[in-house]
């Protein structure tokens, strides 16, 4: 009964979705992970032993190199398929937050 009641006041409504609306997703590799998965076990460890602390921020530079030569690649693989190179381009640099956008342009943000 109660569930009648409801599916006459909230019916069920399929709604379709533009292809522009979908984000492209970057997805890192799988080595990626277990870097990721190696800086979070360190992490831990350096919490409650200092002399992980050199090994912890080492890993992290790792990483962030890593990822971030992933996201170049993977950025510069999208536009170099794209048709319209100048509007993907655009389209990437809209879709980067404000802080990666301005070090990506070579620019402090002093704010």
């Amino acid at each position: 009964m109660y569930k009648r009641i409801f599916d006459q006041n909230f019916r069920f409504i399929k709604m379709k979705m533009k292809k522009s609306n979908v984000k492209k997703v970057f997805t890192v590799s799988p080595e990626v992970k277990n870097i990721k998965d190696s800086l979070n076990k360190v992490y831990i460890v350096a919490e409650t032993r200092p002399e992980f602390k050199f090994l912890y921020s080492k890993l992290k530079r790792i990483y962030d190199l890593v990822t971030s030569t992933e996201k170049k690649a993977y950025h510069r693989n999208i536009i170099k398929n794209a048709q319209n190179e100048p509007k993907e381009t655009w389209k990437i640099v809209n879709s980067l937050p404000c802080n990666q956008r301005d070090n990506a342009n070579g620019f402090m943000n002093n704010e």
